[in-house]
């Protein structure tokens, strides 16, 4: 079973998306802030196969969130990396249509 860790501050997303991760058969940490999630990271005993972060804000901390990973991880294998990106394109949009 993989272990995903997802950092996400929007509250309702993440519990969503970490209960349907579950009902998968996945083992999910959910975090709702950066820091929160690279002290996950950083534990001793902590090995994430997944690394979900949610980046639709273009804050700071969510790029140094990169970084972050990169020099906590050293030289071992670092987790996968999957970002998710939610974004409003208006009324017009006809949702049956996109691909």
């Amino acid at each position: 079973m993989a272990k995903i860790l997802l950092i996400d501050p929007d509250e309702t997303h993440a519990r969503e998306l970490g209960n349907f991760l579950e009902r998968q058969r996945f083992s999910v940490r959910v975090c709702n802030r950066e820091t929160e999630g690279m002290n996950e990271l950083g534990r001793n005993d902590a090995h994430f196969d997944v690394l979900i972060l949610e980046m639709t804000r273009d804050r700071p901390e969510v790029w140094e969130v990169f970084s972050q990973v990169r020099r906590r991880m050293g030289d071992q294998v670092a987790p996968c990396l999957i970002c998710t990106c939610r974004g409003y394109r208006g009324p017009q949009l006809d949702r049956k249509s996109v691909v």
